[in-house]
Protein backbone atom coordinates (compact mmCIF):
# COMPACT_ATOMS: atom_id res chain seq x y z
CA UNK A 1 0.00 0.00 0.00
CA UNK A 2 3.05 2.71 0.95
CA UNK A 3 4.03 2.38 -2.94
CA UNK A 4 0.34 2.75 -4.52
CA UNK A 5 -0.18 6.35 -2.41
CA UNK A 6 3.18 7.50 -3.04
CA UNK A 7 2.66 7.45 -7.07
CA UNK A 8 0.17 10.52 -6.65
CA UNK A 9 1.88 13.65 -7.25
CA UNK A 10 1.04 15.47 -4.39
CA UNK A 11 1.35 13.16 -1.71
CA UNK A 12 1.91 14.32 1.96
CA UNK A 13 2.45 12.31 5.44
CA UNK A 14 0.83 13.68 8.59
CA UNK A 15 0.59 13.17 11.99
CA UNK A 16 -1.79 9.89 12.19
CA UNK A 17 -2.98 11.72 15.53
CA UNK A 18 -3.96 15.13 14.70
CA UNK A 19 -2.87 15.27 10.82
CA UNK A 20 -0.70 18.05 11.03
CA UNK A 21 2.05 18.00 7.83
CA UNK A 22 5.18 16.04 8.92
CA UNK A 23 6.99 15.62 5.30
CA UNK A 24 6.46 15.52 1.54
CA UNK A 25 7.03 12.71 -0.96
CA UNK A 26 10.11 14.43 -2.56
CA UNK A 27 12.07 14.08 0.63
CA UNK A 28 12.08 10.41 1.12
CA UNK A 29 14.95 9.03 0.46
CA UNK A 30 17.21 5.37 1.17
CA UNK A 31 19.39 5.22 3.91
CA UNK A 32 19.46 1.54 3.80
CA UNK A 33 20.21 -0.98 1.14
CA UNK A 34 16.20 -2.19 2.07
CA UNK A 35 14.79 1.35 0.94
CA UNK A 36 13.62 4.24 2.46
CA UNK A 37 11.20 1.84 5.05
CA UNK A 38 13.48 -0.07 7.08
CA UNK A 39 12.53 -2.17 10.40
CA UNK A 40 15.11 -1.40 13.26
CA UNK A 41 14.90 -2.15 16.79
CA UNK A 42 16.06 -0.64 19.87
CA UNK A 43 18.11 -1.50 23.04
CA UNK A 44 14.66 -2.33 24.46
CA UNK A 45 13.90 -4.96 21.76
CA UNK A 46 11.18 -2.71 19.97
CA UNK A 47 10.85 -3.05 16.43
CA UNK A 48 10.28 0.55 14.43
CA UNK A 49 9.43 0.27 10.61
CA UNK A 50 10.95 3.80 10.19
CA UNK A 51 10.96 5.68 7.28
CA UNK A 52 13.88 8.16 6.03
CA UNK A 53 13.32 11.70 4.97
CA UNK A 54 15.71 14.59 4.07
CA UNK A 55 13.18 17.10 4.94
CA UNK A 56 10.34 17.25 8.20
CA UNK A 57 7.89 20.10 9.60
CA UNK A 58 6.11 20.37 12.98
CA UNK A 59 8.35 18.54 14.91
CA UNK A 60 10.09 19.11 17.49
CA UNK A 61 13.01 17.88 19.72
CA UNK A 62 13.37 15.89 23.21
CA UNK A 63 16.10 14.86 25.29
CA UNK A 64 19.81 15.14 24.27
CA UNK A 65 21.64 13.72 21.05
CA UNK A 66 23.46 10.72 21.17
CA UNK A 67 25.48 8.11 19.86
CA UNK A 68 24.73 5.49 21.64
CA UNK A 69 22.69 2.54 20.23
CA UNK A 70 22.66 4.09 16.81
CA UNK A 71 20.96 2.36 13.82
CA UNK A 72 23.30 4.46 11.53
CA UNK A 73 26.81 4.91 12.19
CA UNK A 74 28.51 8.12 12.60
CA UNK A 75 24.98 9.90 13.36
CA UNK A 76 24.10 11.00 16.60
CA UNK A 77 19.83 10.66 16.98
CA UNK A 78 17.20 12.79 18.97
CA UNK A 79 14.07 11.45 19.90
CA UNK A 80 10.89 13.68 17.97
CA UNK A 81 7.60 14.27 18.98
CA UNK A 82 4.76 16.09 16.92
CA UNK A 83 4.78 19.99 18.40
CA UNK A 84 0.83 19.59 18.17
CA UNK A 85 0.01 16.62 19.91
CA UNK A 86 3.18 15.21 21.49
CA UNK A 87 2.61 11.79 19.68
CA UNK A 88 6.34 10.49 19.37
CA UNK A 89 7.09 10.58 15.32
CA UNK A 90 10.77 9.49 15.33
CA UNK A 91 14.16 10.35 15.57
CA UNK A 92 16.28 13.16 13.61
CA UNK A 93 20.01 11.86 13.15
CA UNK A 94 22.93 14.13 12.77
CA UNK A 95 26.40 13.66 11.21
CA UNK A 96 29.04 13.60 13.59
CA UNK A 97 31.63 13.60 11.00
CA UNK A 98 31.40 16.39 8.49
CA UNK A 99 32.49 14.19 5.57
CA UNK A 100 28.86 11.93 5.90
CA UNK A 101 25.88 12.57 3.20
CA UNK A 102 23.49 13.47 4.53
CA UNK A 103 24.38 16.09 7.21
CA UNK A 104 20.99 15.35 8.76
CA UNK A 105 17.76 13.22 8.32
CA UNK A 106 14.81 12.19 9.59
CA UNK A 107 13.92 8.45 10.65
CA UNK A 108 10.12 8.72 10.82
CA UNK A 109 8.15 5.95 12.76
CA UNK A 110 6.00 4.42 9.84
CA UNK A 111 2.56 4.02 12.03
CA UNK A 112 2.92 7.08 13.16
CA UNK A 113 2.01 8.80 9.88
CA UNK A 114 -0.70 8.96 7.57
CA UNK A 115 -1.40 10.05 3.59
CA UNK A 116 -2.75 12.82 2.66
CA UNK A 117 -2.95 13.68 -1.17
CA UNK A 118 -3.12 17.68 -1.46
CA UNK A 119 -5.03 18.94 -4.24
CA UNK A 120 -3.88 21.12 -6.63
CA UNK A 121 -4.21 25.10 -6.66
CA UNK A 122 -5.48 26.94 -9.41
CA UNK A 123 -1.92 27.45 -10.21
CA UNK A 124 -1.02 24.57 -10.31
CA UNK A 125 -3.86 23.58 -12.57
Amino acid sequence: MLGLRLLKENTELCCSECSILITQKQYIFSMSVDGPLASYVNEGGFVHETLTVTESYNLKKSGRPTTENSWFPGYQWTILYCSRCRDHKGWSFDAVKKDLVPLKFYGLRRPGLVFSVKKPSENES
